[in-house]
């Protein structure tokens, strides 16, 4: 595990997490808005199994087998969203 990774708690590394807690993504609500627009580049924090992504006061949900559109749903709205990394850093 690096170090980085080590000192912040990050228990599992994967593609996703890259071994972080917390990461910089591109996050596209497929059926509405996010403050006014499609999609926004924000921190997003992870569970502890990778399964599940906090961004803003929302719960997304990894979709089994994918959606229609997304890759994740809102918990409480059941909303589809995209989620992706960034190549910004």
């Amino acid at each position: 595990m690096p170090q980085s990774a080590a000192l912040w708690g990050a228990k599992q590394m994967s593609q996703l997490t890259q071994g972080q807690n917390q990461r910089l993504m591109y996050v596209e609500n497929k059926e509405g808005d996010i403050d006014g627009h499609p999609a926004r580049i924000g921190w997003v924090r992870f569970s502890k199994s990778g399964r599940s992504i906090y961004y803003r006061d929302k719960v997304l949900k990894r979709m089994k087998g994918g959606g229609v559109s997304g890759n994740y749903y809102c918990e409480d709205t059941g909303e589809e969203y995209w989620k992706k990394g960034t190549d910004l850093f």
